[in-house]
């Protein structure tokens, strides 16, 4: 694949953490290979009940494995996690949840987190002898939805609508770990995320919250579909020929302009800010800009040079994801 496609055809595969943990060299081989998602067998995070289900994966290597997936470079590993199966109680549950948290943690922006209730699947050592896991069926057919998605068992602590109570605080508290974590996302952690959405429509919760940020989704998905960059990507010898475009939305309250932060604050513009961000508007070149101010007198210590003054200020836009560059 790697000779063939060279990382043009995209794919997703299942890995066990306990195999994966013994040939993490193969790793950077699957990036090379095109290799976008990797689907890990989380199931609880809580060791004896990892052991229950006879799963011979620990924490530990759940843990390091996600670490060693992110470090490689593939940009996604998705994690299940089953609310409601053997032996689960509220202890269980919540050591499920700051686990799940925890990977989160471990690589912003790579670990999708997702839960499923229970299904006792027909055949297996659950579903034939449910009293051996602490489980009771109560709809051996699972009549009453689709597989993983409605309760078909209760355990010998938590009934049934103890178990979607908690699968639904399991779903809330996620989401709004999602969002707390989008400013620990590293730049080209959030361009890969930007690039394989805009160019594969691979969708995930990461892309989706990003997209619907508007300084987020003016600046990257432009840079993804190619043509613009950062301030940080352009050569110094380049910079005078460059374009910048504004991304950033303006706010007013009658008396100055107001820029709006990529956390969504208004920051108060400097004379010399408000003048930058108003001229970046895709039509003059860096040098063009820099002329302009030169003549205005916004900088007024003739010691000072112009270009290093106006460099400075697109910087801190930069890292505000405010403007974004043509080079011509």
């Amino acid at each position: 694949m790697i000779d063939k496609y060279q990382g043009r055809i995209k794919w997703y595969c299942e890995a066990r953490a306990d195999v994966l943990s013994k040939n993490i060299d193969i790793l950077p081989l699957l990036k090379q290979a095109g290799l976008v998602k990797i689907q890990l067998g989380g199931e609880s995070g809580c060791q004896e009940i990892l052991d229950a289900y006879k799963k011979g994966v620990t924490i530990e290597q759940l843990e390091f494995v996600t670490q060693t997936i992110a470090e490689a470079g593939i940009p996604y590993i998705y994690v299940n996690f089953i609310i409601g199966g053997a032996f689960e109680t509220e202890y269980t549950f919540e050591k499920t949840l700051n686990f799940a948290k925890k990977l989160m943690h471990i690589a912003p922006g790579h670990v999708e987190v997702s839960s499923s209730v229970f299904t006792p699947t027909p055949g297996s050592p659950m579903y034939n002898h449910p009293e051996e896991y602490g489980l009771k069926i109560i709809d051996k057919r699972s009549i009453r939805g689709a597989s993983c998605s409605f309760v078909f068992a209760e355990t010998e602590q938590l009934n049934q609508y103890k178990i979607w109570q908690l699968r639904n605080k399991f779903n809330i508290e996620i989401d709004t770990e999602y969002l707390s974590l989008i400013e620990s996302i590293s730049y080209e952690q959030i361009q890969e995320i930007f690039y394989l959405y805009t160019n594969y429509s691979i969708e995930t919760p990461w892309s989706m919250i990003l997209k619907s940020k508007a300084n987020y989704r003016n600046y990257f998905e432009p840079i993804a579909r190619g043509g613009f960059c950062g301030f940080k990507d352009i050569c110094k010898r380049d910079i005078s020929c460059a374009i910048p475009y504004r991304t950033t939305h303006l706010s007013s309250d009658g008396v100055a302009f107001y820029r709006i932060s990529k956390s969504g604050d208004n920051i108060k513009n400097s004379n010399l800010e408000n003048a930058l961000i108003t001229l970046s508007a895709g039509k003059l070149s860096f040098q063009e800009i820099a002329n302009i101010i030169r003549t205005s007198a916004i900088i007024t210590d003739e010691c000072k040079n112009v270009e290093e003054e106006c460099m400075a200020v697109y910087q801190n836009f930069d890292d505000n994801l405010s403007v974004i560059w043509k080079k011509v």
